[in-house]
């Protein structure tokens, strides 16, 4: 099962896209903020992030500098989303 982690802090569109992403088979963890995103990486490990490009605080590209850089996400797929 893939492990997958989606950023988005729309309400809908996260239900939309982790309910589509359940659908094909992937175990997914929806949270609102980039924040949260960097506390749920820390507490395991996830093969794809579906990241939301303008995120409020940290925007997605900034997070995904940092799930780069402060964990072993140099082989994990990371999909912006704009």
């Amino acid at each position: 099962m893939i492990e997958t982690l989606v950023i988005e802090d729309d309400a809908t569109t996260r239900i939309l896209v982790e309910n589509v992403l359940e659908r094909r088979g992937h175990r997914v963890i929806a949270v609102p903020s980039a924040e949260d995103a960097l506390e749920e990486a820390s507490r395991r490990d996830f093969d794809l992030a579906v990241v939301d490009l303008s995120l409020p605080g940290m925007d997605g590209l900034e997070l995904c500098r940092h799930l780069r850089a402060d964990f072993p996400w140099s082989d994990r797929l990371v999909i912006l989303v704009v």
